[in-house]
C-alpha cells in the first residue's frame, strides 16, 4: 500500500515539475519569434521586392523594365516597401524615360510640299500631309528631286541642221561649235557640192517631214493642276526619220479661233525613230519628256487643233482631232 502511493505522488511531482517549466519555455519560444518576425518587418520596411526574391534597399534601383533597349531604373519608396511607377534612364533616377514612339523629337510635323526622289530610278510629288500624290520613272537617275537625263556622251560632235555642236563635258546638253556655211554631215561642216546633193535627195528642211503627231498615245484629260499636273495632260510627237531633228525655235500651239497657247521648243533634240511626250503641266525636261509649264489645261477633250511650225515659222503640220 505504501508502494503504491509512493508511485502516485511521483507521477504528481512530474506533473508539477512539468507545469513549472513551461513558462519558461514558452517565453523563450515567444522571444525567438518576436526577433524573426521583426527582422522581416524591419528588410520590408527598408527595401523594395524584386520577382525573383531579391530586394532594392536603395531610393533608386535597376528594374526588371527596360528604356528604349537600356537598363530602366525605378524608385523605390523605402517606407511603404513599393516601387513607384515612374521609370528613368539613369541610375539617379533623374532623367524620366521617354518611349522613342512618343517622343516629339520624333514625331512628323509634316511635310515640304514638292518633288522628292524615292530611289535612284523614281521621284515622287509629296503632299503636306505626306502623302505621294504623283509617281514618275525617270529615264536615268533621279537626284534632288529632278529626273537626271543625259542628253549624250562627250566629245562626241553631231549636225544640227547647218549647226556643227559637241557634247557638253556633263552629258546634259549639246554645245554649239560653229555654224557651217553650207551644210554639216556626219559631225562636220561641208562643201556647197555636199549641201546641193543633200537638197535634191532630201529637200531644204529634211524634219518639216519627220515630225508627226501621234493622237491615239496622246493623254488629253482637261483638268490639271499645279500640284499634280504630270500625268493628266500630255501629247505624243515622234521623229519617224533615220536621222534626229533638232526642234530648237519650233512652237507648237492649239486652235487660235478657241484660245492661243503657244510653246516655243528651247534647245531640243528627237533622236532618229524615236517619240517624246510634251507635256502641260510642269517637270524636269529629258529626252522623252518636255514641259509646258502650265497649271491649267490647253487642249480641249471635245477636239482641238495641233499646229507645229519650224523655227522659220513655216507650219509643218497640222492635225485637227
Amino acid at each position: 500500500m505504501r508502494v503504491h502511493m509512493g508511485w502516485k505522488k511521483f507521477i504528481a511531482f512530474c506533473i508539477l515539475l512539468l507545469i513549472a517549466l513551461l513558462p519558461a519555455c514558452s517565453k523563450t519560444s515567444n522571444n525567438d519569434s518576436s526577433e524573426i518576425t521583426g527582422k522581416v518587418a524591419a528588410k520590408i520596411y527598408r527595401a523594395c521586392a524584386y520577382p525573383d526574391g531579391k530586394f532594392c534597399d536603395s531610393n533608386c534601383c535597376v528594374s526588371s523594365e527596360n528604356c528604349n533597349g537600356n537598363d530602366a531604373y525605378n524608385e523605390c519608396d523605402l517606407e511603404t516597401g513599393k516601387w513607384k511607377t515612374e521609370s528613368y534612364s539613369d541610375a539617379a533616377c533623374s532623367k524620366k524615360c521617354v518611349p522613342i514612339e512618343s517622343n516629339p523629337k520624333t514625331q512628323l510635323k509634316g511635310c515640304n510640299e514638292g518633288w522628292e526622289c524615292i530611289d535612284e530610278k523614281y521621284r515622287g510629288y509629296k503632299t503636306a500631309d505626306c502623302k505621294w500624290d504623283a509617281i514618275e520613272k525617270c529615264p536615268q537617275s533621279c537626284a534632288n528631286g529632278e529626273c537626271k537625263t543625259y542628253a549624250c556622251t562627250p566629245p562626241a560632235m553631231k549636225c544640227f541642221g547647218n549647226e556643227l555642236k559637241v557634247c557638253s563635258l556633263d552629258g546634259s546638253s549639246w554645245g554649239l561649235v560653229e555654224k557651217c556655211e553650207n551644210s554639216c554631215t556626219n559631225g562636220e561642216c561641208t562643201d556647197g557640192t555636199a549641201q546641193n546633193q543633200n537638197s535634191q535627195e532630201t529637200g531644204s528642211n529634211l524634219c518639216n517631214d519627220c515630225i508627226k503627231f501621234n493622237v491615239e498615245d496622246s493623254n488629253i484629260v482637261g483638268s490639271i493642276s499645279c500640284t499634280n499636273s504630270l500625268f493628266d495632260e500630255y501629247i505624243v510627237l515622234k521623229n519617224e526619220c533615220d536621222s534626229s531633228c533638232s526642234l530648237e525655235g519650233w512652237s507648237i500651239s492649239d486652235d487660235t479661233s478657241i484660245a492661243s497657247h503657244v510653246y516655243t521648243f528651247p534647245s531640243f533634240s528627237v533622236n532618229a525613230k524615236s517619240s517624246f511626250k510634251l507635256y502641260t503641266g510642269k517637270g524636269t525636261n529629258s529626252a522623252a519628256s518636255m514641259y509646258w509649264g502650265k497649271c491649267s489645261s490647253i487642249w480641249n477633250n471635245d477636239g482641238d487643233t495641233v499646229t507645229i511650225k519650224n523655227s522659220n515659222g513655216e507650219v509643218v503640220l497640222t492635225n485637227t482631232y
